[in-house]
């Protein structure tokens, strides 16, 4: 019982081996335990939700997928400032 809360708990991360999508998941948590909002935490890029986000990495090529990667560890242990 204890395995399929686990399962059930972690599936919504779940980033499918996408990177960028990872990446996305990664800003919206930032965004969300901020308490802040995607205008402000990103203004460049026009977006207004995580939807935005998976867009624009749609169709991401290696090299894209591989900046992704470093940008979803990266972001995984930012603090909010």
């Amino acid at each position: 019982m204890k395995r399929l809360l686990i399962l059930a708990l972690a599936a919504p991360l779940s980033s499918c081996g996408n990177d960028c999508v990872d990446m996305c998941q990664q800003y919206a948590r930032w965004v969300e335990a901020c308490g802040t909002d995607w205008e402000t935490a990103f203004p460049k890029r026009e977006w207004t939700s995580v939807e935005d986000c998976y867009d624009t990495y749609w169709d991401a090529d290696d090299a894209r997928s591989t900046s992704c990667a470093r940008q979803a560890e990266s972001w995984a242990g930012k603090e909010c400032y």
